[in-house]
């Protein structure tokens, strides 16, 4: 009854049966972490997770999750501060603006089957300070409006992978978007086309989110520039990785000195 932290990873369980029910089974009323990676567990897992409210903890990752996830039986972990959901063939959440997580922190939705209409879902989740998300099936600019409400997001992986062989994800992003996140820290972008080489000519409060970044990665698709003038819009800036970008700076010595980096 006092347990804490279960690990069940890698047991080709289906379910939990009885386990956390608090008639028949053992009353896990106080437990925080559970681990159910590596099984064959469904998307009826959530509703017979229902008593466990205390949970802060989750990992389903590498199940057979697939489809949308109700978000009723998900909200009722009110608790949950870390939810991993990697590889599985989640397309989203339903209702689509119903997710009421709010202490949630770390959100792990990469390698599933999402398209670029789940950033209006997570919008509710306004403590998220790490999330990463793949974006398989969507062709153009990444619309990052949805996710006006991470005013706390400090770390997000961000993926643009196709996973389809009838599907071609060509997707486009704009680091001026990220205005919408005023404490992030680390930025990790993987498989877009990004164009950045008039950057420094954006108004400063639209990139008032990349003023605190210290990590930024980006490996580019294809057809990606960037110039390095652009990098004194990070002035707390400590690791930078590009990879696959043309690189301009032929008219770096007419910037303004405050421009160099």
């Amino acid at each position: 009854m006092n347990l804490k932290e279960l690990y069940l990873g890698g047991n080709e369980i289906k379910s939990l049966g009885s386990l956390v029910q608090e008639k028949e089974g053992m009353k896990l009323n106080k437990l925080e972490v559970l681990s159910l990676s590596h099984n064959l567990i469904n998307n009826t897992i959530f509703s017979s997770l229902a008593e466990l409210s205390n949970l802060k903890s989750l990992d389903l990752s590498d199940n057979e999750l697939e489809g949308a996830i109700y978000t009723k039986d998900l909200n009722a972990l009110s608790n949950l501060e870390e939810l991993i959901l990697f590889e599985n063939e989640v397309n989203g959440f339903i209702p689509s603006q119903g997710l009421r997580l709010l202490n949630l922190k770390v959100l792990h939705l990469s390698v599933n089957h999402l398209s670029n209409s789940v950033m209006s879902s997570l919008a509710t989740l306004s403590n998220l300070k790490t999330l990463w998300i793949d974006i398989s099936k969507f062709n153009g600019l990444i619309d990052m409006e949805g996710l006006y409400g991470f005013s706390n997001l400090e770390e997000l992986y961000m993926f643009c992978i196709n996973l389809f062989a009838d599907a071609d994800a060509d997707c486009s992003f704009s680091l001026q978007s990220l205005g919408l996140f005023p404490t992030l820290k680390t930025l990790y972008l993987f498989g877009f086309n990004i164009n950045e080489t008039t950057m420094a000519s954006y108004p400063h409060n639209n990139l008032y989110g990349l003023r605190n970044l210290e990590e930024l990665y980006m490996i580019c698709n294809t057809d990606c520039s960037f110039s390095l003038q652009t990098l004194g819009l990070f002035p707390t800036l400590k690791t930078l990785s590009l990879q696959g970008f043309n690189i301009n700076k032929t008219s770096m010595a007419s910037y303004s000195h405050n421009s160099k980096f």
